[in-house]
């Protein structure tokens, strides 16, 4: 009996003695554990690598805009991306419109563009909240009443050009007619821009295209023609001479004075006129001989620096020496 009791006895003792150094080694592995995280953060290769979640790193939500109904006129080019205006991830980044997947609500086939219909188009993106959905309308419609009609002109060097001058009119999509302010897209010689080069001459083409707010495709205008011309406004003069007593007249110093079209210009036509460096003068005084100065100035095309003066000429007025003396005669 008494050998029974010092053998459980021994058993007990073996066991509590086992427990024991299970919790020691358990210990010693998580102060082990422990370390490992604090040289994680040291320059310790071998440690063990922490795992951070930064949400800021994640698009939370998409900001996108849309044009909804979104409306195709009959017969117009569709492209899923036409009704997407904008669109920016959660951190204000732009995305790119191919990035969107989309379907067709509840028809597998695209909307027909040759037929009256109406659709919903079902835009997703995966974005960091697990997910976006937006579904947009999008109509077949059989009128619109944007028009748009230019005309040609002309114009001369160093005039400044102006896109209203080759404006007849235009109208947006419910036919009301728009101003010229309201149009946005404008293409010079196939360039878009709003400017001619008008320090040469030369040749150009201008088109404009109406926008809808319900649609993406614009509506073209025709092709206007700007041309624009060589000024050939001149001024010439030349040295003329006349006898005391004659009258004389503007018009003899003209030697080559034309318009910006290379048409004659009339003495009576020339505002500008000095004689011996007197403004506005149209006179001289022929009672007696002598030499005078005359200069004009004519109205070229240009919008500024717009005068062409003429050189300096020289009037003489010579003594007319015309004698007439007769003799006695027997």
């Amino acid at each position: 009996m008494k050998k029974k009791i010092m053998l459980l006895l021994y058993i007990l003792i073996f066991q509590i003695f086992s427990i024991n150094q299970e919790q020691i080694a358990f210990a010693e592995i998580a102060n082990v554990q422990n370390e490992e995280k604090i040289d994680n953060n040291t320059s310790n290769d071998t440690g063990i690598l922490p795992r951070i979640t930064n949400h800021e790193l994640y698009n939370d939500y998409i900001n996108a805009k849309y044009i909804d109904p979104y409306e195709i006129i009959i017969g117009d080019n569709f492209s899923p991306d036409y009704p997407i205006i904008s669109a920016k991830d959660g951190l204000g980044n732009d995305i790119d419109f191919s990035k969107f997947t989309y379907s067709w609500r509840y028809r597998p086939a695209p909307i027909n563009v040759g037929d009256w219909s109406v659709l919903a188009i079902s835009y997703s993106y995966p974005d960091g909240t697990g997910g976006y959905t937006r579904d947009v309308t999008v109509k077949v419609v059989g009128k619109d009443g944007r028009r748009a009609e230019l005309k040609d002109t002309e114009l001369y060097v160093g005039q400044k050009w102006d896109l209203g001058s080759v404006f007849k009119y235009a109208s947006d999509r419910d036919g009301y007619l728009i101003n010229l302010e309201k149009i946005n897209d404008v293409w010079i010689d196939r360039n878009k821009t709003r400017e001619i080069d008008t320090s040469r001459p030369g040749k150009h083409i201008v088109q404009i295209g109406v926008s809808s707010p319900r649609t993406k495709p614009l509506v073209f205008s025709n092709v206007g023609t700007v041309i624009v011309k060589e000024d050939q406004t001149k001024a010439e003069l030349k040295d003329t001479e006349l006898y005391v007593g004659q009258k004389w007249d503007l018009g003899s110093v003209f030697k080559n004075v034309v318009d910006k079209d290379g048409n004659a210009i009339k003495p009576e036509e020339v505002e500008w006129v000095w004689v011996d460096g007197k403004e506005k003068v149209r006179e001289i005084d022929t009672s007696k001989p002598g030499k005078h100065t005359v200069s004009i100035a004519v109205r070229n095309a240009a919008d500024r620096n717009y005068w062409v003066n003429s050189n300096t000429v020289t009037v003489t007025v010579k003594e007319d020496q015309t004698k007439a003396e007769l003799k006695d005669t027997e």
